[in-house]
């Protein structure tokens, strides 16, 4: 079998024209058939195989100059829909990752029962008694008279506590805290409750106890005592007596009426260091050699308006004679003034003793009776308070 061309054929060639190409509208050859490999018996194409033969994956390949695909420039060849959703999966889990992670951080930064234990004690540190008031209010210890110090008063503290932790907190919300005060580490259990939630996410937690304390303070002989220089009035009603509620810390107390007349007892009382959540203090005041004067002076005075009166018996005096009938000329003499001391224990007060009075006068038993000279003597005792306002004395006789 010839091909076209081939020199060995009988075949005349094609005509050409002048130009040496193929002559227009010359008489074609007919078309030939390609000779097609015989194919052994039995050996078709294989199950599966590409339609017309093997091909290698090269041959197949129609990638561009840069790796990826013509059709899908953005594709990396081999990259399928199942790695697609890996890497995306795979994102969105780390997405979710970090989103718990963070919810959980801000969990034990604020939200968490350590974190509201921790705000608590800060602001008792700070003598921030507003903030720690609002978030327990304390009880009064069962006093409902009592009284609650203000953030100027622990504020003025000389110590207050520092160095505050919270090292755990159990299931059941009581808190183990520790804090230094007056240079010594203490610890507390504070209790804590769970109350619904806040910010979607969180638990709510609030204080169940208050740290604070009770101190109790009796002074009879002042209107005011001073707590870390702050005055603090005293209530009428208590008779020289007040109960303060207390959070942790150092309370100086004196009484601040102190003046040449009296020097006031001191008192340092030390609230929520070792279970110390009551204290008491029963302030006095000593009287000092300037007062005694002025009592003793303010009391002869009085004594001696007394000797002044005509009559037996004195309105407002301590010394009395009995003489019946008809009486006149009566003088009174004071023989001797009473020996006074002062007490401070329930304000201060006066006595005196062995005071000594006599009186003489004229007396007659009727009317044809000669008058006739009496003269009694009466030993007699006083008593009476002592008022100080400022540089100001009174004396008033009981």
């Amino acid at each position: 079998m010839s091909t076209p061309n081939d020199p060995n054929s009988s075949s005349p060639p094609p005509s050409t024209d002048a130009s040496g190409g193929f002559g227009y509208g010359a008489p074609q050859a007919a078309p030939r058939r390609q000779p097609v490999a015989p194919q052994s018996a039995g050996a078709g194409t294989p199950y599966g195989a590409p339609y017309g033969g093997a091909r290698s994956l090269s041959s197949m390949s129609v990638s561009g100059a840069d790796g990826r695909h013509p059709g899908y420039p953005n594709s990396t060849p081999g990259t399928t829909g199942l790695a697609r959703g890996i890497v995306i999966g795979g994102m969105v889990i780390a997405a979710l990752v970090v989103g718990v992670v963070a919810v959980n951080t801000i969990r034990e930064v604020a939200f968490s029962p350590q974190a509201v234990a921790r705000e608590y004690l800060n602001a008792i540190a700070s003598g921030d008694l507003e903030r720690a008031d609002e978030m327990i209010e304390p009880d009064g210890k069962g006093d409902p008279g009592a009284t609650l110090v203000t953030s100027d008063v622990l504020k003025s503290a000389e110590n207050r506590i520092s160095d505050v932790r919270v090292s755990r907190v159990s299931s059941g919300g009581y808190a183990t805290v520790s804090y230094t005060l007056d240079g010594r580490t203490t610890s507390a259990t504070l209790r804590l409750e769970r109350e619904g939630t806040q910010a979607v996410f969180f638990d709510k937690w609030v204080i169940a106890d208050s740290l604070a304390g009770t101190i109790a303070i009796s002074a009879r002989s002042s209107n005011t005592v001073s707590v870390n220089g702050v005055d603090v009035d005293l209530p009428a009603r208590t008779y020289g007596s007040i109960r303060l509620i207390a959070y942790p810390g150092v309370y100086n107390l004196t009484i601040p009426d102190t003046s040449k007349w009296v020097v006031a007892d001191k008192a340092k009382l030390t609230i929520g260091r070792s279970g110390r959540s009551y204290q008491s203090a029963d302030l006095a005041v000593t009287p000092t050699a300037a007062l005694e004067k002025e009592v003793e002076s303010q009391v002869r005075a009085h004594l001696d308006d007394c000797a002044a009166s005509t009559d037996a018996r004195p309105r407002g005096c301590p010394f009395r004679v009995s003489a019946y009938g008809d009486v006149q000329g009566l003088g009174w003499k004071i023989d001797s003034y009473p020996d006074l001391s002062l007490q401070s224990d329930r304000g201060i007060r006066f006595s005196g003793e062995s005071g000594s009075a006599t009186a003489t006068y004229q007396q007659r038993s009727g009317a044809s009776s000669a008058y006739t000279t009496r003269v009694d003597t009466d030993t007699f005792s006083l008593y009476g308070d002592v008022r100080i306002s400022g540089d100001t004395v009174r004396v008033t006789f009981s």
